[in-house]
């Protein structure tokens, strides 16, 4: 049964996914969009940790590994306006209710004018580090 109902959500987001069109900027938009300035390193390490200090029960004991930062755009559901930023990866660990680490969660940052936009935390496995760090 528990395979079959796997089968079927393959089936569903093979299907989902084949109607979904991604379109490509231009070259000319891609010219066009406003990324801001490159974060520095210095910013984006002030940056996330503030974020995660109310977040985290110990964000003292947080242990962080940052990325570096690449262009990044968004369309926006018209597909008209091209949103740029500059993403990083971060990767955290931080303790739990009982006090031990509970293991590096990747979370993915966008960063305009030095400050962050939008934050997600992203479904990858530890071992993707090589590929984003």
């Amino acid at each position: 049964m528990k395979s079959l109902s796997q089968f079927l959500s393959v089936i569903f987001l093979l299907a989902f996914t084949g109607c979904v069109a991604v379109l490509r900027p231009g070259e000319d938009e891609l010219r066009n969009v406003d990324y801001g300035p490159e974060p520095t390193e210095l910013e984006i390490n002030t940056s996330v940790k503030s974020f995660f200090e109310f977040r985290l029960k110990d964000s003292s004991s947080a242990q962080y590994r940052f990325g570096k930062p690449e262009k990044y755009f968004i369309r926006n559901r018209g597909d008209q306006f091209i949103y740029g930023a500059w993403r990083v990866y971060v990767f955290v660990n931080a303790k739990n209710g009982y006090g031990g680490y509970a293991g590096f969660q990747q979370h993915g940052f966008l960063f305009r004018y030095g400050k962050i936009e939008r934050e997600r935390v992203m479904l990858f496995d530890v071992e993707d580090w090589k590929t984003v760090l």
